[in-house]
């Protein structure tokens, strides 16, 4: 029931911020009510998904439910101070999938006992990582519809609805800096707490996680010494975030749909 009077509020949200986005205004009243009830009920959701007398599930889709719960809220909280609220145009039909899919199809492997704080604060930064990153793609799909529009000379279809090109570019990088520096901290603290990587089935996530680092790095130097943008940073952004999403769900769906298939 919590899970679908969320997607409710969720679908209210959305529905509301199109309108006003349409008409190229503030996202209303409704729309900053609605908006934090859902994200209030996303984690009720989330604690009865994830916590059962088995232990936790950490479950392919519950993760995710859980990881869109946190980029909502990531992208609520940044929108006090920066304009990032154009983001839940794609985020939130993304959330309300996950949850869907969370509620239907029930996990896949079950985490028990007790978990060390420094697993804790691996999972944790991997979370909030995974999160920043992820909404930094979205950022840079709509910078390059953005880009892309402008460049057709279809200007009318963007003003007022997004801001600046270049605040939305200032806002990737920040977006990307983040995640990566918190994405440094994710791979340090699974490289020191993890025992075994082979045991646990970690090896292509650690490799995929890596892979990834080295491309937002790679991005990160060529922007300060090179000046890349545009395309070039966008396609980067985007080849980051596939490793990044093969490092988890990838090997998550694989381990759980794949491995364990008769």
């Amino acid at each position: 029931m919590i899970v679908l009077i969320a997607i409710v509020c969720y679908a209210l949200v959305w529905a509301t911020l199109i309108v006003s986005m349409r008409h190229r205004e503030k996202p209303g009243l409704a729309t900053l009510i609605a908006l934090p009830v859902a994200l209030l009920l996303h984690y009720v959701a989330c604690a009865q998904l994830l916590y059962s007398h088995d232990g936790v599930a950490i479950g392919l889709f519950q993760m995710a439910a859980l990881l869109f719960a946190v980029m909502n809220t990531i992208v609520a909280l940044s929108s006090l101070r920066v304009p990032l609220m154009n983001l839940f145009a794609m985020l939130l039909p993304l959330t309300v999938l996950s949850l869907i899919l969370a509620k239907l199809i029930p996990s896949g492997s079950t985490l028990g006992g007790h978990l060390g704080w420094g697993m804790v604060v691996h999972i944790l930064l991997s979370i909030v990582a995974y999160s920043l990153l992820t909404i930094a793609t979205l950022q840079a799909i709509l910078l390059n519809y953005q880009n892309s529009q402008l460049k057709s000379h279809h200007v009318k279809s963007v003003l007022g609805i997004f801001p600046p090109l270049q605040t939305m570019e200032t806002l990737l990088f920040d977006l990307v800096w983040a995640g990566f520096v918190v994405l440094t901290l994710s791979i340090g603290t699974g490289v020191y707490f993890l025992e075994d990587m082979h045991a646990q089935q970690l090896t292509h996530k650690f490799a995929f996680s890596l892979i990834s680092w080295v491309l937002y790095a790679t991005l990160l130097i060529g922007r300060h010494q090179l000046g890349w943008r545009g395309r070039k940073a966008i396609r980067w952004v985007i080849a980051g975030f596939v490793m990044l999403m093969l490092a988890y769900f990838g090997s998550k769906f694989v381990i759980e749909f794949l491995l364990d298939t008769p």
